[in-house]
């Protein structure tokens, strides 16, 4: 019997996933604690958002680490993203960075089944390790 592919749409929900849970654990602290990037709020990773300086509809910047940094409910959802605010920290991170991810964003592309498999194992395994590197601080 042949084994059915999980529909691309399926595929793309466990990206987001894995993807939001890296953003969120790569900028906390050992603690497991990080600041949202455009009002410094503190909070448990678990408990904020992956943002995204331009929007998710955006294919080619959807899974881009320039692109997205943890944001608290308030900034990501009830305030849009703070668009103006996250882009000014861009700036501040690295000259022409807002610019930058602006141009890709604009980009059109489709993702492959492929594409989304590899990126999905590669998020995954960026999670571990940053779950040992979370964890080991309360070892």
């Amino acid at each position: 019997m042949v084994k059915k592919t999980a529909s691309k749409k399926k595929l793309l929900q466990n990206l987001d996933k894995v993807f939001s849970n890296f953003i969120r654990m790569k900028y906390a602290n050992k603690d497991g604690i990080a600041a949202c990037y455009t009002c410094g709020k503190e909070a448990h990773w678990s408990q904020l958002y992956c943002g995204h300086f331009q929007s998710r509809k955006h294919r080619n910047t959807r899974f881009d680490v320039d692109n997205c940094r943890v944001q608290c409910a308030r900034c990501n959802i009830f305030d849009h993203g703070q668009q103006f605010r996250f882009g000014i920290h861009l700036e501040e991170e690295r000259q022409g960075l807002a610019f930058d991810v602006e141009r890709r964003a604009r980009i059109r592309r489709s993702m492959s089944v492929q594409e989304y498999i590899h990126l999905a194992r590669y998020y995954d395994k960026a999670c571990k390790v940053e779950q040992l590197r979370i964890r080991s601080s309360h070892e």
